[in-house]
Parts: structure tokens; C-alpha cells; sequence
């Protein structure tokens, strides 16, 4: 996939689909942050971030907590505004 997602609900239906990976999915919104030219981003973290979606495609690929299928948002990067305090 050359091209972030427009929405939510693309990106959750193309994982959903198997068209592209969580892991390629926040690999995406990674890029896309550190290119950001307004230096709005306090903190990226990349590699908590890839481990996370590694996780995710693992559920997806069957071999998830509990079996059953990932919640609707799993494997969908997101950001937060920097007034919510994080370690790193």
C-alpha cells in the first residue's frame, strides 16, 4: 500500500480484507509524521508502535488472545494530543 487510508473505516476494512498489514499500516502514519514540516509531533513512538502492529497481524493471522477475531480500531494507527503525559 503506497497510500494512507482516507478514513477509519478504510483502513480497518483493508486489514480486515488482508490487503495490507497493521505493521505497514503504522510504518505509513510513521512516515507521514516524521515528514510532518510543522514539527508538531513531541514524540513518535516508532518502535512501540511497530510492535504493537506486529501484534496486531499475528491476531489477525489466527493466532490471537483467546482466538477470535481483533476489535473493529485494532491495527488502526492514532495520535494523541501532547497534554496526556506518556513515558519516553
Amino acid at each position: 500500500m503506497s497510500a494512507f487510508p482516507r478514513s477509519i473505516r478504510e483502513a480497518a476494512a483493508v486489514l480486515r480484507r488482508r490487503e495490507t498489514s497493521a505493521l505497514e499500516l503504522a510504518e505509513l502514519a510513521i512516515a507521514r509524521a516524521r515528514a510532518d514540516e510543522h514539527n508538531a509531533w513531541l514524540h513518535i513512538a516508532e518502535d512501540h508502535a511497530r510492535a504493537q502492529a506486529r501484534a496486531v497481524d499475528e491476531w489477525f493471522a489466527g493466532r490471537g488472545p483467546g482466538g477470535g477475531s481483533p476489535p473493529t480500531l485494532a491495527g488502526i494507527p492514532w495520535a494523541c494530543k501532547d497534554i496526556i503525559g506518556t513515558k519516553g
